[in-house]
């Protein structure tokens, strides 16, 4: 029985077509097929359908219940790559600092973990990390370093999900998650160049 759900936001894969043609969703599949976990899915195009999906989960009664955001996209160091309606070329997507976009949520992300699956997003300095930690009090954030392969980051994530749900939201809780991933699947912790940065200062009755 899961303990957490997933809020999931996905960006296009592919600008040129009509349709993606691939998605996360099976992973979202798997493991509520397998009661690990729960999840609502998004499709964000653009920059602004991302911002109105990462307001609409900021609501009390979404976030409480899903209290894993998942982002997912193309990326490049800090930075996630969607489309921006207000361009005259909708079909090239621009480059969007997901550190400084996911800062102006503050405490909405307080006690909750970001996991941003996307290539080199995570290819920042730590400081920049910690930042987002300090502004939202959120109990830690999951990252990648490297660019990504779509069935091993598939892989992965599941993986991660399952770690997840079998631990508690506490530090002891993350660090055992971090300890269990890095032990079970070292390989692609180095492949994908996993990132996961826990709150050691982390607060829970943060409003």
């Amino acid at each position: 029985m899961s303990k957490y759900n997933i809020f999931c936001i996905e960006g296009s894969w592919d600008y040129t077509q009509v349709s993606d043609g691939i998605s996360v969703i099976p992973i979202l599949n798997i493991l509520a097929d397998g009661g690990i976990a729960g999840s609502i899915h998004h499709k964000a195009h653009t920059v602004q359908e991302l911002q109105y999906l990462l307001e609409r989960w900021r609501s009390s009664d979404i976030r409480d219940k899903y209290r894993v955001l998942y982002v997912t996209a193309h990326g490049l160091p800090g930075t996630l790559m969607f489309a921006d309606s207000k361009s005259s070329n909708i079909m090239k997507p621009i480059n969007i600092p997901i550190f400084d976009l996911l800062e102006t949520m503050e405490t909405s992300l307080s006690g909750k973990i970001i996991y941003v699956s996307a290539c080199q997003s995570f290819n920042v300095n730590k400081k920049i990390i910690d930042n987002l930690i300090e502004k939202t009090n959120c109990i830690a954030v999951i990252g990648f370093k490297n660019n990504l392969d779509w069935v091993e980051s598939m892989l992965f994530d599941i993986a991660m999900f399952d770690i997840i749900n079998k631990n508690t939201f506490t530090l002891t809780g993350m660090d055992k998650i971090l300890d269990s991933i890095k032990k079970r699947y070292s390989y692609l912790v180095n492949r994908l160049g996993f990132r996961m940065v826990i709150n050691r200062s982390y607060r829970r009755k943060r409003s």
